[in-house]
């Protein structure tokens, strides 16, 4: 089955469970990216206060890498979405947990970009939860 960027073949919830996904992965590349450049430009100044302690640069750069790494897994289960493959729901359910987490560990506070990312996660598990999201195995559309 080739890959449709438009995802024609997809049902509407599944369509819109990938947007949400491309969207999120978008947020984590181009947050962590920035973290990223942050530790780099700074270099030994690039602390950053996390629940009470301190993050140092190496810790600022892995927290980026992180999250960019968490954006390319979700672009690439995004794409995956196109495919009647058993395992992608429960994983992409896995790494939507992981970015709720990740949220949670790096929120200063409950901030809008806080309640975005978590309204996100929450978004994309309950589309995939949706009756009709997977498509039947022999790439029927489900009813």
């Amino acid at each position: 089955m080739p890959f449709d960027l438009a995802g024609t073949n997809l049902l509407p919830t599944a369509r819109a469970c990938r947007a949400v996904v491309w969207t999120q992965a978008a947020l984590a590349i181009l947050g962590g990216a920035f973290v990223v450049l942050t530790a780099t430009l700074f270099g030994s100044n690039a602390a950053i206060l996390l629940h009470g302690g301190e993050l140092s640069n190496g810790g600022v750069a892995l927290l980026g890498g992180v999250s960019i790494c968490t954006g390319v897994a979700l672009l690439w289960l995004g794409a995956a979405l196109e495919r009647p493959l058993s395992w992608v729901p429960a994983t992409l359910a896995g790494v939507e947990v992981f970015l709720a987490a990740l949220t949670v560990i790096q929120a200063f506070d409950l901030s809008f970009g806080t309640v975005l990312n978590l309204a996100l996660c929450v978004a994309a598990v309950a589309l995939l939860a949706a009756p009709g999201t997977r498509r039947a195995p022999s790439g029927d559309r489900a009813a």
